[in-house]
């Protein structure tokens, strides 16, 4: 079982390697859960393709990791209606505010100052699936080009054993430390980044299998790819994002001195992903800012008002370094302080 906060060789490990695997950060419980909220989302809208002739039966006798895959060869309606971010359930906002996972986030930021970054999601890796693989990019590549460089930490969970065969995600390590972030471009077909074979480092890339309850701790700058999944069951995993409150966002907390303020100088922007709304999970300088309520996060979603991220994979082949607007956006270290 592990034991949190992490131990300072764990942190450093990460901030090395650019990624650090963690098993027992989520009991049984907590697990069964995330499971229990999502079979019941699951049920319903099976209920809803069966009463519209989409669906011979709602297969609720199979278990968590078979259903959605029967399900899904005869339509793909119920997977992509919980795909991505289309889900606000009460255990995923727990699962951001799991006191586990904070700590986490507050010794890999060394700070107490943290958001909740804006960007989760729920990704069934289903066999067969038009989406289950998922090309080499970088967490960055899908953010503002302003936080780059500062650490943004991802928190891939497992919501059942990842491996090889059912399509665990797979890392380059050190990669996180090149100068600027790889070159990306729009998959055909898809609504995916990648990066081009060509543009990939030359670096053996190493598989991270995580048992249930377990999480993959990754940087916004590490490249990472999950492959198809072989098995006859659902690979669940959600990845949920933390940040320091230095950073840009659009959370509606007051701001400390040390800050930054969209439009403040030039080329901050209002957040390091803008789409969907960020809140503040730890604070001891303003507490009483924190968001603990799963129905306030429910509500701060609903109400977002959606602003696209800057456009810098405008066209193949054409990086956003590129474009003068980006030269000076990068002045700032992994905790968000001018360099």
């Amino acid at each position: 079982m592990a034991t949190f906060p992490l131990k300072p060789e764990d942190i450093r490990l990460f901030h090395e390697q650019g990624y650090l695997a963690v098993n027992g950060v989520l009991s049984d419980d907590f697990v069964q859960r995330l499971q229990d909220e999502i079979t019941e989302e699951i049920d319903r809208l099976a209920t809803e393709k069966v009463r519209e002739g989409k669906l011979s039966s709602t297969f609720e006798e199979l278990d968590f990791s078979k259903r959605l895959a029967r399900i899904s060869q005869e339509t793909d309606e119920v997977a992509l209606s919980i795909w991505n971010a289309k889900l606000a359930l009460p255990s995923f906002f727990d699962l951001i505010r799991h006191p586990n996972m904070i700590e986490m986030a507050e010794g890999l930021l060394d700070t107490s100052e943290i958001i909740a970054s804006s960007v989760y999601r729920l990704r069934p890796k289903i066999p067969n699936f038009t989406y289950g693989a998922v090309p080499w990019h970088q967490d960055s590549s899908y953010m503002e080009p302003f936080c780059d460089k500062s650490l943004i930490v991802t928190m891939w969970t497992a919501l059942v054993d990842a491996d090889e065969d059912n399509g665990c995600l797979w890392v380059m390590p050190h990669a996180h430390k090149e100068q600027e972030l790889l070159l990306h471009k729009p998959m055909s077909g898809l609504p995916y980044l990648e990066i081009p074979e060509e543009n990939l480092p030359k670096i053996e890339a190493i598989p991270c299998p995580v048992k249930k309850g377990g999480v993959l701790l990754l940087t916004n700058r590490t490249p990472h790819v999950s492959f198809d999944n072989k098995t006859d069951g659902v690979r669940y995993g959600i990845d949920v994002r933390y940040q320091s409150a230095r950073l840009p966002t659009n959370a509606i907390i007051p701001r400390l001195e040390d800050e930054m303020i969209a439009s403040q100088e030039p080329f901050v922007p209002n957040g390091c992903y803008a789409p969907e709304p960020d809140f503040l999970v730890k604070s001891l300088k303003r507490p009483e800012h924190v968001l603990f309520d799963g129905e306030a996060f429910a509500e701060l979603r609903k109400k977002h008002l959606h602003k696209p991220n800057t456009k810098r994979w405008v066209e193949e082949g054409r990086s956003w370094q590129d474009d003068k607007l980006f030269t000076k956006t990068n002045n700032y270290d992994t905790s968000g302080n001018r360099l």
